[in-house]
């Protein structure tokens, strides 16, 4: 879920990148730029796509790499080599399992679940909605009243496709990443579907210049 967090990837490509996922390629002007190297089939097939990610990712990748090759261990005697790429993010396979499923492997990635099963891990006032926080999502998401459980002191549900819907509005309203260069990062086939999202950051720049007003 770190990774996913940073990599602006949906669930699905998160769930397909293997233990040598890892990637950095040196730029005569940026330095090192790292990336992780998956597959992406959703809107624009790639079985080697790449996801641009800041330099710290690479602690959670060698981290889940780590737990994966402990989990080799109940594999197939022929599946042990070491240096057989295997699923990054591997389900905990017992020793008569006959392969490994990426179905399984995805709903591991289920943010709510992880905060469900380790209520430490955020501090509980640091989630509840405020009403300044709810005015800020209500211009994003005007309907957002109708969802069950939300609302103004309480929690906020979190899902994985909000880090990569919120690293999107960002990047729009940073004015410093090309529309272009989002759609890459989102792996949309066309301009439009990366449209939607900067529309996103158009309501809260446009409601808050009303009220201004």
């Amino acid at each position: 879920i770190y990774v996913l967090a940073f990599s602006i990837q949906r669930r699905s490509e998160a769930a397909s990148l293997m233990t040598d996922c890892w990637q950095v390629e040196r730029d005569e002007r940026l330095g090192d730029v790292a990336m992780v190297v998956g597959e992406t089939t959703k809107t624009d097939p790639d079985s080697d796509a790449r996801w641009v990610v800041p330099g710290h990712v690479r602690r959670a990748v060698e981290a889940a790499t780590f737990i994966t090759r402990m989990r080799q261990r109940n594999l197939p005697p022929q599946q042990h080599d070491p240096d057989l790429p295997l699923p990054l993010f591997m389900v905990d396979i017992d020793g008569w399992s006959p392969s490994i499923s990426r179905d399984a492997t995805s709903t591991t990635l289920n943010v709510s679940t992880l905060i469900k099963n380790n209520p430490k891990l955020f501090n509980p006032i640091d989630i509840i909605v405020t009403a300044e926080d709810w005015k800020f999502a209500q211009a994003l998401t005007p309907n957002l009243t109708k969802k069950p459980g939300m609302g103004i002191g309480l929690p906020w549900v979190l899902h994985a496709h909000q880090f990569r819907r919120t690293t999107a509005i960002n990047m729009f309203a940073s004015n410093s990443v090309s529309e272009n260069t989002i759609q890459w990062l989102m792996k949309h086939k066309n301009r439009e579907m990366t449209l939607y999202y900067g529309r996103h950051y158009g309501k809260v720049k446009l409601n808050s210049a009303a009220e201004s007003l």
